[in-house]
Protein backbone atom coordinates (compact mmCIF):
# COMPACT_ATOMS: atom_id res chain seq x y z
CA UNK A 1 0.00 0.00 0.00
CA UNK A 2 2.39 2.62 1.35
CA UNK A 3 5.98 2.66 1.33
CA UNK A 4 6.07 5.42 3.89
CA UNK A 5 3.50 7.42 5.80
CA UNK A 6 3.94 9.98 8.18
CA UNK A 7 1.00 11.63 10.49
CA UNK A 8 0.99 14.17 13.08
CA UNK A 9 -1.44 15.77 15.41
CA UNK A 10 -3.02 17.41 18.73
CA UNK A 11 -3.74 15.82 22.19
CA UNK A 12 -4.57 11.76 22.05
CA UNK A 13 -4.01 9.42 24.47
CA UNK A 14 -2.59 5.73 25.36
CA UNK A 15 -5.28 3.68 27.52
CA UNK A 16 -4.90 0.69 29.49
CA UNK A 17 -8.22 -1.25 29.61
CA UNK A 18 -10.71 1.99 30.47
CA UNK A 19 -7.52 3.46 32.50
CA UNK A 20 -5.90 6.61 31.05
CA UNK A 21 -2.21 5.36 30.83
CA UNK A 22 -0.60 8.97 29.03
CA UNK A 23 -1.99 11.89 27.31
CA UNK A 24 0.09 13.30 24.38
CA UNK A 25 -0.10 17.13 24.12
CA UNK A 26 1.36 16.69 20.34
CA UNK A 27 2.41 13.22 18.51
CA UNK A 28 3.86 12.29 15.12
CA UNK A 29 3.27 8.51 14.13
CA UNK A 30 5.91 7.22 11.46
CA UNK A 31 5.36 3.81 9.39
CA UNK A 32 7.95 2.48 7.18
CA UNK A 33 7.99 -0.98 5.33
CA UNK A 34 11.16 -2.14 6.83
CA UNK A 35 10.35 -0.82 10.31
CA UNK A 36 6.70 -0.80 10.90
CA UNK A 37 4.79 1.83 12.82
CA UNK A 38 6.03 3.78 15.41
CA UNK A 39 5.59 7.29 17.52
CA UNK A 40 7.08 9.74 19.02
CA UNK A 41 4.80 11.88 21.47
CA UNK A 42 4.70 14.66 24.11
CA UNK A 43 2.95 13.77 26.80
CA UNK A 44 1.38 15.93 29.30
CA UNK A 45 1.10 12.98 31.62
CA UNK A 46 1.79 9.49 32.23
CA UNK A 47 1.24 7.34 34.95
CA UNK A 48 4.43 4.58 34.54
CA UNK A 49 2.59 1.64 36.52
CA UNK A 50 -0.08 1.55 33.34
CA UNK A 51 2.07 2.14 30.94
CA UNK A 52 3.77 -1.24 32.07
CA UNK A 53 0.47 -2.86 31.49
CA UNK A 54 -0.83 -4.90 28.57
CA UNK A 55 -2.64 -4.41 26.16
CA UNK A 56 -2.01 -0.87 25.33
CA UNK A 57 -3.83 1.10 23.00
CA UNK A 58 -2.75 4.67 21.50
CA UNK A 59 -6.07 6.32 20.62
CA UNK A 60 -6.57 9.46 18.16
CA UNK A 61 -9.75 11.43 18.01
CA UNK A 62 -11.65 11.81 15.05
CA UNK A 63 -14.53 12.92 13.77
CA UNK A 64 -17.00 10.18 14.32
CA UNK A 65 -14.60 7.81 16.81
CA UNK A 66 -10.73 7.28 16.90
CA UNK A 67 -8.19 5.87 15.27
CA UNK A 68 -6.59 3.13 17.22
CA UNK A 69 -2.92 1.70 17.17
CA UNK A 70 -1.89 -1.69 19.59
CA UNK A 71 1.29 -0.80 21.59
CA UNK A 72 4.12 -3.32 21.42
CA UNK A 73 6.57 -1.01 23.67
CA UNK A 74 6.80 2.11 25.01
CA UNK A 75 9.49 4.29 26.47
CA UNK A 76 9.14 7.65 28.07
CA UNK A 77 12.25 9.93 28.47
CA UNK A 78 11.15 12.64 30.65
CA UNK A 79 8.22 14.48 28.36
CA UNK A 80 8.84 12.56 25.49
CA UNK A 81 7.51 8.76 24.76
CA UNK A 82 8.08 7.07 21.99
CA UNK A 83 6.48 3.55 21.12
CA UNK A 84 6.60 0.75 18.92
CA UNK A 85 2.93 0.53 17.27
CA UNK A 86 1.62 -2.33 15.43
CA UNK A 87 -0.95 -2.24 12.66
CA UNK A 88 -4.00 0.14 13.17
CA UNK A 89 -7.39 -1.19 14.17
CA UNK A 90 -10.40 -0.77 12.24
Amino acid sequence: MFEELEAHGGEATISWAWHTAAVCRTWRIHKSKKSGWSLVATVTRADPFKLQQRPLLFNVPRKGGYWCWPVKAVTVMGQQITAALGPMEA
